[in-house]
């Protein structure tokens, strides 16, 4: 229930909506994408509540920390405000890791972050382990 807690604060963070997440291609929606992609497919996945896509878009090592998708489910689900704006910055690639810069913008307020990255599989993943203290 904390990690729960905790996701749902993270979600709020980044997406006020619900929370960040991908597009509909089918599969595990990131492909040979850049981060940025796979960022904005975050987003839009979270947009439109679709939990499938965004955990698809998670690092495996994320998703162990959250323990199953459906806790991922029902933080997805229980976000209501869809009307955040995301602005996607320069990413700062090492290797098979990587760092985006990005700000949502809610209620007038503006939220900067740095979204870590890790490639799986020659994809990149969000990877929200840092976030949980892992």
């Amino acid at each position: 229930m904390k990690k729960a807690l905790l996701l749902m604060c993270v979600l709020a963070l980044l997406a006020p909506a619900a929370v960040l997440v991908g597009c509909g291609s089918g599969g595990n929606g990131s492909g040979s994408k850049t981060p940025q992609q796979v960022m904005q497919a975050f987003w839009d996945a979270g947009q439109k509540q679709d939990a499938t896509t965004s955990w698809n878009l998670l690092s495996a090592e994320t998703q162990k920390v959250l323990k199953s998708k459906s806790v991922w489910d029902e933080a997805i689900k229980a976000t209501k405000d869809t009307s955040g704006k995301l602005t996607i910055g320069k990413a700062t690639i090492n290797g098979d890791k990587a760092t985006l810069k990005v700000t949502v913008t809610s209620g007038g307020k503006s939220t900067p972050s740095d979204m870590p990255f890790v490639k799986e599989n020659g994809e990149w993943k969000i990877d929200m382990t840092k976030v949980f203290g892992q």
